[in-house]
Formats: structure tokens, sequence, C-alpha cells
């Protein structure tokens, strides 16, 4: 969950720098880099480290984070099955490679493991 929650915060510092805007989708992680002190966060221990195993969350991207109304519920980015560089979807794909459940950061980077 550690590495999921810097991802967090490395976008809420992206977004300080962006007038609270959320990246992009397309190519997320390369816009969020320089927030980052080491691209490890990326990877999901569980996952190995040459594959990536988060996604974040299509329906928050490019959005003004001052618009979302519950910031603490909103997933910003969570554990996904698609392990690939800058996974997107608008849905958790859930997993469950925690003990049955599921990292989540939110929008406030809020950390949470989450039942399936």
């Amino acid at each position: 969950m550690t590495n999921l929650k810097q991802v967090g915060t490395a976008i809420n510092i992206y977004m300080a720098d962006c007038d609270d805007i959320l990246p992009r989708k397309a190519r997320w992680m390369d816009m969020v880099l320089p927030y980052v002190r080491n691209e490890a966060i990326y990877h999901c221990p569980s996952v190995g480290a040459k594959q990536y195993g988060y996604e974040y969350n299509s329906q928050v991207a490019g959005k003004n984070a001052v618009k979302i109304s519950d910031v603490r519920n909103t997933p910003l980015a969570f554990d996904s099955t698609i392990l690939s560089r800058s996974a997107v979807a608008n849905t958790a794909t859930r997993p469950g490679r925690h003990g049955g459940k599921d990292n989540v950061v939110h929008v406030d980077t809020s950390a949470k493991a989450m039942p399936r």
C-alpha cells in the first residue's frame, strides 16, 4: 500500500502545480514522474519489478479536483489486473492480490485495503 499512497501523493503535488487539474489518462505515469523520487513506486511489489499493477481512475482524469464532491471516497488509483504502464479504467479490476483485498488511494490521498 505504501507505493500506491506515494503515487497518490505525487499526483496531488502534480495537481498543486497544475491549478488542481488531475493528470489526463494518456501516459499519466509519465506526467507525474517529475514528482516521484523513485519510479519503483509505480510497481506493485506483489507483481514484480517488470510489471506495474496499478490503474488510474479514468473518471477523474483531467478533472478539476476542487469540483469532485467526495474526494475522501473517490478512487484515484488502485490495484489492477492490467499490468502495463499507465493503465486506466473507470472501475477497479479487483485482482484481490493482498489477502483477498485491493489497495486503493483516493483523491485526498487516503489509502485503504478494500475487500473484493
